[in-house]
């Protein structure tokens, strides 16, 4: 029993210095926090798939035949929030009283998702604390379009916001 036990605590001992060892290296090659290496350990484990790239293809031209999701402002805001289209986009202005700064929020998603509930969360929280006005547009998403003409309709969405509010 005494040896089997040491052999164990060795085990373990062993397995802790080496993942001491994988996250000291991950901090000088990569520059990264350990809550860092643990948070992507995580999402890589709970991301994971089964799909092949040819399967994941194939289900983003199965969805090509629904239609072109819409998105719609939560009804839990705390500013004053509307809707509108400018060139074909969807784009809600959150606190849009022309006074304060000019945010252009853009949600991220890697032109496959759209707005979630953390980002309009934060999107509210931003125009009620600092007075700003947020514009967020609902930009096209992949299957529907490319990231290039999500790009090009963004870069016409900004100038036109800078023309249209100079100095904010």
């Amino acid at each position: 029993m005494n040896r089997a036990f040491r052999i164990v605590a060795f085990s373990i001992v062993a397995i802790l210095v080496l993942a001491v060892f994988t996250l000291g290296l991950n901090r000088i090659v990569y520059g990264r926090s350990l809550k860092a290496t643990l948070y992507e350990y995580k999402l890589r484990h709970q991301c994971a798939t089964d799909r092949t790239a040819e399967a994941e293809i194939q289900r983003l031209e199965s969805k090509r035949t629904e239609a072109e999701p819409v998105a719609a402002l939560p009804g839990n805001l705390s500013v004053p929030a509307e809707e509108s289209n400018r060139d074909g986009m969807q784009v809600f202005t959150l606190n849009g009283d022309g006074t304060g700064p000019l945010v252009l929020y853009l949600h991220g998603g890697a032109y496959v998702n759209g707005f979630n509930a953390h980002q309009w969360r934060f999107m509210d929280r931003l125009a009620r604390q600092t007075g700003c006005t947020v514009v967020a547009p609902a930009y096209r998403l992949a299957p529907w379009a490319d990231y290039a003409r999500a790009y090009d309709d963004l870069m016409a969405l900004y100038r036109a916001l800078v023309a249209e509010n100079p100095g904010r």
